[in-house]
């Protein structure tokens, strides 16, 4: 059975990247500019300051930083450090380049990346904050994300046969682990429940494993084992959405992806997403974004 978060991560077209783990010395400092890639940092030595706008976080070992939608933002040795721009920072370091910043180590960071098709998201990717901090203090040696956080840098440490495509790996358990721990111990809203409820949470999952089935809140109510009136109040206070109109608006992200990202004919795209008429899927298609899905398709082609 396919997993909500599993299923999401696919749809999106999510890959991750480490840019490098890096002593840096002296008065460093590096912009980092707005953009459509989720920058993270982990603080694996020492100390620094984050800059976001005026606002000033110091952040030490231990600490995580993930800016989920990409927000510009400054990382530094202290306040007063000049800031080099960020993409000029990767490179020199990339390509050993010897920094001009002068004595002992004031910070070690594993920095990297998110990317994945804006175009095609979901609510659990679009309710996270622009900024997410994690307290080294935040978690213990036993969570997921403690776990994972000190393979990779063992990984990137002992740079055993494989160790870049292991460290990637890793880093795509972190964001799930992030996931998870955003929603379970940060965000105070009502789409917590999601994670919280689990009859709510096994339904979702039904929905995302069946896309391509006949879903009715009958089936789905049942399957959760509540009545179906309790079943719709709980699911719209969890998702946000009423049942069918989630089932429509996941079906026609995933309509996007396969117009997108695959050559199945629009027949077979139709089927894949749950409706047996092409032509019922076409006016839904466009009835959702004012384009129909074989000029969509067109379109991305030329791009």
């Amino acid at each position: 059975m396919k997993d909500l978060v599993e299923d999401v991560l696919e749809t999106v077209n999510f890959k991750t990247a480490l840019y490098f783990k890096h002593d840096f010395c002296g008065a460093w400092g590096m912009d980092v500019p707005s953009g459509d890639l989720g920058q993270f940092h982990f603080v694996t030595g020492g100390r620094c300051v984050l800059q976001i706008d005026e606002k000033k976080h110091e952040v030490s070992r231990g600490d995580l930083i993930i800016f989920p939608h990409g927000y510009p933002h400054r990382i530094k040795a202290n306040e007063s450090a000049f800031c080099k721009p960020g993409k000029e920072v990767v490179r020199e370091i990339m390509n050993d380049i010897k920094s001009v910043d002068n004595g002992a180590m004031t910070t070690q960071l594993i920095c990297g990346h998110y990317e994945l098709d804006r175009d095609l998201s979901h609510f659990i990717l679009q309710e996270l904050p622009e900024l997410i901090i994690i307290k080294n203090e935040d978690y213990d040696r036993f969570d997921l994300m403690n776990s994972v956080l000190e393979l990779i840098i063992d990984e990137l440490k002992a740079k055993k046969a494989g160790y870049k495509l292991v460290s990637l790996r890793f880093s795509e358990i972190l964001f799930v682990s992030i996931l998870r721990h955003f929603y379970l111990h940060v965000i105070d809203d009502s789409k917590a429940n999601l994670l919280n409820d689990e009859a709510i949470y096994n339904s979702v999952n039904y929905i995302h494993t069946n896309i391509h089935a006949d879903l009715s809140i009958q089936k789905l109510s049942r399957y959760s084992g509540i009545s179906r009136t309790l079943f719709i109040e709980r699911f719209k206070n969890s998702v946000g959405y009423t049942p069918l109109g989630y089932i429509k608006s996941w079906r026609m992200t995933k309509a996007k992806q396969l117009l997108k990202y695959s050559e199945l004919s629009l027949g077979d795209i139709s089927e894949q997403v749950g409706y047996a008429s092409p032509s019922a899927f076409n006016r839904v298609f466009k009835q959702t974004f004012d384009i129909s899905p074989k000029r969509f398709r067109r379109l991305e082609m030329v791009d």
